[in-house]
C-alpha cells in the first residue's frame, strides 16, 4: 500500500472508522495506481474521494466515466460518482 494520495485529492471518512482511503499497486485499472477504501462488516462506509476540479467550458457537453470494482463477489458495495459547480471544503 502506498498511503498517500495524489496531489489535490482529499478524502473525507464520513463515520470515521477505519478504514479510510489509501493508494495501491494493486490491481490498477490504468496506470501505476488506484485508489482502495477497505471495507468493515460492522460499520457501512460513507467514505468519499474528491478529485481536484476539472477545467469545463461552459456549453460543452461532458461524459463523465470511472472504473471500479470488488475485492469479492459476496461483498460488493454502491459506489457512486457525483459533480458540483460550487467548491468543496
Amino acid at each position: 500500500m502506498v498511503p498517500n494520495l495524489p496531489t489535490g485529492w482529499t478524502a473525507e471518512d464520513v463515520g470515521s472508522l477505519a478504514p479510510a482511503w489509501l493508494t495501491t499497486t494493486t490491481n490498477p485499472n490504468s496506470g501505476l495506481q488506484c485508489a482502495t477504501l477497505g471495507w468493515n462488516f460492522s460499520n457501512p462506509q460513507d467514505d468519499w474521494l474528491f478529485t481536484p476540479g476539472l477545467p469545463l467550458t461552459s456549453g460543452t457537453s461532458y461524459r463523465l466515466t470511472f472504473w471500479y470494482r470488488a475485492q469479492s463477489t459476496s461483498y460488493t458495495s454502491l459506489s457512486e460518482a457525483a459533480a458540483t459547480n460550487a467548491g468543496v471544503g
